[in-house]
């Protein structure tokens, strides 16, 4: 190979190595754009979830009757909805019997491992102690008391997220199940604890944020109690 051919293949090289990292730059900077984005966005629909439950209690104290919201515009493209309900309506899973964990859960397994998670045994029904199969896996110990909220079912021993969600509409670790019972006149039952469901994102995104937050209840006004943010 000559000279000019050394030359010309040389900078045939420079200018392949340089396309390269200019394509690696403009691709960071393209995913640098878009992770800045998705935080502005999560950022604006978490904002809109916590606006949702304050108009939640402010309509509520106004119309004791209003539950529901329907999707609010509140401005720069955010929107949420909320939906409350009177936490008796739900069952209250720390007031569940065994043969109710084991219909709600389907699996004996699954009701036992609750059972050992809220009860103040140390040992489970197998005389085994309760928290060293958490222990072995580096996981939180059982609490040893009541369910604090329902996403705590995912410290569980067996629980994943798809058993929760099902469950989320249905269960609350409030209330005292009074409405659930046939023969009480909810008339003469007003809500003592309200659960309130929200949801809320951006138009345009498919990034869409959701929580739940307790409410009691003294008279029209609605005092938080927690919160589920995940």
């Amino acid at each position: 190979m000559n000279r000019k051919g050394f030359v010309l293949l040389s900078v045939l090289w420079v200018v392949v190595v340089i396309s390269a990292i200019g394509v690696t730059v403009l691709a960071s900077i393209r995913l640098g754009s878009r992770l800045t984005a998705n935080r502005d966005y999560l950022a604006r629909a978490e904002w809109a979830r916590a606006s949702c439950g304050e108009i939640l209690k402010a309509r509520y104290a106004a119309t004791p009757r209003l539950w529901v919201l329907d999707t609010i515009a509140l401005g720069r493209g955010t929107w949420c909805t909320g939906k409350m309900t009177d936490a008796d309506q739900l069952f209250n899973i720390n007031l569940a019997t065994d043969g109710q964990l084991l219909q709600l859960l389907g699996s004996d397994s699954l009701a036992s491992a609750v059972r050992d998670w809220v009860d103040d045994d140390t040992v489970d029904a197998h005389g085994l102690a309760v928290g060293r199969w958490y222990r072995e896996r580096g996981r939180r110990a059982p609490r040893n008391g009541p369910l604090v909220s329902i996403e705590e079912l995912l410290l569980v021993r067996g629980v994943d997220p798809s058993l929760v969600d099902r469950l989320r509409p249905r269960v609350s670790v409030l209330g005292n199940n009074r409405r659930l019972d046939v023969h009480a006149n909810p008339a003469d039952q007003p809500p003592t604890t309200i659960v309130a469901d929200l949801s809320a994102g951006v138009r345009g995104t498919p990034l869409i944020v959701q929580g739940r937050v307790a409410f009691r209840t003294a008279g029209t006004r609605l005092a938080a109690l927690w919160q589920e943010f995940p």
